[in-house]
């Protein structure tokens, strides 16, 4: 996954070159900030994780959504039923 990141980056990076690459990026980067503080506040009702602990946010949610593209792509689960356990806490 990081790969596929790092590639689909540098092939953008490299068709719209440093002038026009990086505004890209900045406005990806505040379209998503911004729909994930719109998500948290209208849908979970609730802060999100960054409001609380800036190295969760930054370290630690990023294995839990390749956790989740591993989990959905090929039914990854690191040990048998971790993936009901944590939707029944989810649900709660």
């Amino acid at each position: 996954m990081c790969f596929l990141c790092w590639a689909g980056s540098s092939a953008l990076a490299h068709l719209l070159g440093f002038s026009l690459g990086w505004k890209v990026v900045l406005a990806s980067q505040l379209v998503c900030w911004t729909g994930q503080f719109i998500g948290h506040g209208v849908f979970e009702k609730r802060a999100p994780a960054l409001l609380d602990n800036l190295a969760q946010a930054f370290l630690m949610a990023p294995f839990f959504v390749l956790l989740e593209a591993l989990q959905y792509a090929f039914n990854y689960e690191p040990c048998p039923g971790f993936n009901a356990r944590v939707q029944a806490k989810v649900r709660c």
